[in-house]
């Protein structure tokens, strides 16, 4: 056995005994063909404590999926993610104490993962895009496992967009531009220069057309609180999820026309 693979059967042995106790409220859904996450589907169920999902071809987590408040144990071992989002685990950032997901495809990760969840003790990432690392005792060695997770972190906070604004038949506009292939949630902020005496709460019409990204960010209708509009065509959206629109209370026009959304919460309008 190589001393790579001998390092991760000791973390995993070691994890392993943090978690013997976990022999109720588990949910194992493993080597299930499972490949989309209904951001309501653990509602009923937030007692889990320790939840599997390994071996499946899940490639997205969406907000709040994991919204569950005694969660100690998450496997996503062997999937297809590319982003590692804070906004996916809610609740669950203030219990969580292992998380793997080793073998995935995982591009980038989101700092405030790690700057919330504060009980966690383990993380297993062998055999990712950016990491191909382990750690325990993480708080106890939070800056070594910071720096080794450092070009993940990077690639996230690299993931941007940006408006050109101008007048359109009246209206102010938004032409978004946005390279968002890993799924990244959580923007701070959509960049560009105003045109003179305008401002955010001007822009009533968002144009976004063959962009490459797997989400609508929330951060639009954050932003721009008075947009009437959204053309959001031939990109390559696969999810929206509650939070996409939940900030523009005057939408009464939306074009997704030409993308490959798999799913729409039934309440996503209320």
């Amino acid at each position: 056995m190589t001393k790579s693979k001998l390092d991760q059967v000791k973390v995993k042995d070691k994890v392993d005994q943090q978690e013997s106790k976990l022999s109720q409220n588990s949910f194992i859904s493993a080597n299930c063909e499972i490949t989309v996450l209904d951001p309501n589907f653990f509602r009923e169920t937030r007692n889990i404590v320790r939840l599997e999902l390994d071996q499946n071809s899940i490639r997205d987590l969406p907000v709040g999926v994991f919204n569950l408040p005694r969660l100690v144990h998450l496997g996503l071992t062997s999937n297809q993610l590319r982003v590692i989002d804070s906004l996916s685990f809610g609740e669950s950032l203030n219990t969580l104490r292992s998380l793997h997901f080793d073998m995935n495809n995982v591009e980038a990760i989101d700092l405030e993962f790690f700057n919330n969840a504060t009980d966690l003790f383990s993380l297993i990432a062998y055999q990712n895009e950016c990491a191909d690392f382990s750690a325990i005792d993480i708080q106890l060695n939070r800056e070594a496992v910071l720096a080794e997770f450092a070009p993940c972190f990077n690639a996230f906070d690299n993931i941007g967009t940006s408006c050109e604004f101008d007048s359109f038949e009246g209206m102010y506009r938004c032409v978004l531009s946005i390279d968002n292939p890993q799924g990244k949630h959580r923007f701070d902020r959509i960049g560009g220069e105003h045109i003179g005496g305008l401002g955010d709460n001007s822009v009533t019409y968002v144009e976004a057309v063959f962009q490459n990204t797997k989400t609508i960010p929330s951060i639009i209708c954050e932003q721009f609180r008075n947009v009437e509009g959204i053309t959001f065509i031939g990109s390559q959206v696969e999810f929206v999820t509650e939070q996409t629109f939940a900030g523009c209370e005057l939408l009464f026009s939306l074009n997704l026309a030409n993308n490959n959304i798999r799913m729409i919460p039934p309440n996503i309008f209320r």
